[in-house]
């Protein structure tokens, strides 16, 4: 747009939508230039940071009565056959939804009231947009990586995912008294053993777990002091296998098992198995496993 109103400072009123559109319409207008406006309504395109096109009520010749504007990509046109005052706001939205919609070929329409629109507030300036761009400082405005929490909504808080440090056993404490059910993601103890997609297969201490509160599920660290019944079984198995197995087939199939555990246990004191592993962050994309499931 080659020429557009030297904004100042404005009041985002009300905010409207059409598929491939947005438009504001502001008040308590301020403009650097000498021409100055009762309202404008602006909208937008693809582009949040450029508006497509401008319907505008300006103060005619510096008094107190007003006409029409319009801005588009060929510059600035007043419409002197729009009779009527524009000072009235719902007038002129009314008027000028009328005139983006014919021009544009669209279907502007409300959406929302202004205390739950999502503002932009400028870190150069400080003041408050309802698009991410200040036209003051001619910079665009970095959208926050959180979405605000809509009027009468309750906090939503933070999920801190503990590190594996923090779920390993310290001297003298027991497994239930650090929660070692407990999830890793968002500290929940309403989890229980996981099903579907996350499944213990294969052979390990603990089971895999699941969190009902945050969809996480994650592998189990297993401690060194429970890889010495896995290496003690596993020893057990097989000598059970060499004196009591008959027949080539089922005395190799039981010794190839009797080393699962054997080397599963090893693997765990020597600090290369049995670690945390993360299988899920609870991605709501994620697919879910069933919910009812025994702790």
């Amino acid at each position: 747009m080659k020429y557009k109103p030297p904004l100042v400072s404005a009041t985002p009123r009300k905010k409207f939508g059409a598929p491939g559109y947005s438009a504001t319409l502001l008040g308590d207008i301020r403009t650097a230039g000498v021409t100055q406006y009762a309202y404008l309504l602006l909208v937008y395109g693809p582009s949040p940071n450029e508006p497509v096109l401008i319907v505008s009520s300006e103060f005619f010749a510096g008094g107190p009565d007003t006409v029409l504007g319009v801005f588009d990509d060929n510059g600035h046109e007043t419409l002197y056959n729009e009779a009527g005052g524009w000072k009235d706001e719902s007038k002129f939205a009314a008027k000028a939804v009328v005139i983006a919609n014919e021009r544009l070929k669209t279907d502007l329409r409300e959406q929302m009231r202004h205390s739950d629109m999502t503002m932009f507030t400028c870190s150069t300036c400080g003041k408050e947009w309802p698009e991410n761009y200040c036209p003051e400082c001619a910079r665009t405005i970095e959208r926050p990586l959180t979405q605000p929490t809509p009027p009468g909504a309750p906090p939503v808080l933070a999920r801190k995912t503990r590190s594996e440090s923090e779920t390993k056993l310290s001297p003298g404490q027991s497994a239930t008294r650090v929660g070692r059910n407990d999830c890793p993601i968002c500290g929940s103890a309403n989890t229980g053993k996981a099903d579907g997609k996350f499944k213990t297969l294969g052979f390990q201490a603990y089971p895999n777990r699941y969190c009902y509160a945050c969809d996480a599920a994650w592998q189990p660290t297993c401690p060194k002091w429970a890889a010495l019944p896995c290496v003690v079984s596993g020893c057990a198995l097989w000598m059970l296998d060499l004196f009591m197995s008959s027949g080539l087939f089922r005395h190799g199939l039981i010794g190839f098992l009797s080393w699962i555990p054997i080397l599963y246990g090893l693997a765990v004191l020597f600090g290369i198995g049995g670690k945390l592993r993360i299988l899920s962050k609870g991605s709501l994309a994620t697919e879910q496993v069933p919910r009812i499931r025994s702790k």
